[in-house]
């Protein structure tokens, strides 16, 4: 769900600003809450238990720290003993989000101090508003791109709303390549891995074969030895197509460059190990943007 607003957040992101840099494929954005102003309200002001309570003052407490409009004191928003109780355990220590629900009340408007829901339900201008709104994904702003949005009517955590709305409002709107998908009564969590699944599907069905590109490489028999490894490895090319001014860099797994060779040549190159620690690495050999081989090795 987290997943899922900051996917179609993204998209509009690269489809506003940066899409002479990125072509989007496709995107499959699953129960995420991108109506913020009418579904995520409406849970807000609900009077029905919900599962995860931590998520208003979550919300809240974030929105403070990035606008700083929505109080000066949290006791002016959160009740006593809340407001004593819940921001130190989102700004000090690990506590997780269960352990912040079994601190909140079980209907989560009843966190908020009274007078300032009140006001936050009469007044189209309140702070709140204001800051949900800036962060709403679904006026003034369609997809253009492949989308399938994702979503079960029986989720207990994010409403379907949001998806139902985002899906009528885009296609009045004009989105050419919109599509979505109800799996269902099943809950949040049941909901999560049927939504996977269908999603790996979808990507399946819109991917473009690029078989015959990876099996020009592989005919060609480009080599890594030794693998695992441990001083040195030599990747080695094919006798007609020798390095002429490749260059050699090694990634750890976050994707931070541990090491870049430059000026390669030859049927063959040679890397040597040095202070790389041990562990799983990322390789790739390209001459200027042309990539000519990567993959993975282990240093032991």
């Amino acid at each position: 769900s987290q997943g899922g607003g900051a996917t179609v957040a993204a998209v509009k992101e690269i489809e506003e600003n940066y899409s002479n840099e990125f072509q989007i494929a496709g995107s499959a954005p699953m129960s995420g809450a991108y109506d913020l102003i009418d579904a995520q309200v409406d849970l807000i002001l609900s009077e029905n238990v919900y599962p995860t309570p931590g998520y208003l003052p979550y919300v809240v407490l974030a929105y403070q720290s990035v606008y700083g409009n929505l109080y000066s004191d949290v006791s002016e928003f959160l009740k006593s003993p809340y407001d004593s109780i819940i921001p130190e355990l989102f700004f000090e220590g690990n506590t997780g989000i269960n352990s912040i629900n079994n601190q909140c009340p079980p209907v989560p408007k009843d966190i908020v101090v009274d007078s300032t829901l009140d006001a936050f339900i009469a007044d189209p201008n309140h702070p709140l508003k204001l800051n949900l709104q800036e962060n709403d994904l679904i006026t003034g702003w369609y997809p253009t791109t492949p989308m399938k949005l994702i979503y079960c009517q029986g989720d207990d955590q994010v409403s379907y709303l949001n998806s139902e709305n985002a899906y009528n409002t885009w296609s009045n709107a004009g989105a050419p390549f919109l599509t979505k998908a109800d799996l269902g009564s099943s809950d949040h969590q049941g909901c999560a891995s049927f939504a996977i699944l269908l999603a790996r599907s979808y990507f399946d069905s819109i991917a473009v074969n690029c078989a015959l590109d990876i099996q020009d490489l592989e005919a060609e028999a480009y080599q890594l030895t030794p693998n695992p490894a441990n001083e040195s490895f030599t990747v080695r090319c094919p006798e007609s197509k020798p390095f002429k001014n490749a260059t050699l860099e090694l990634f750890d797994g976050s994707g931070r460059l541990m090491r870049r060779d430059v000026g390669l040549a030859g049927n063959a190159v040679h890397f040597r190990r040095q202070e790389i620690p041990s562990g799983l690495y990322y390789y790739q050999i390209r001459d200027g943007a042309d990539i000519l081989r990567n993959g993975k090795v282990i240093f032991e």
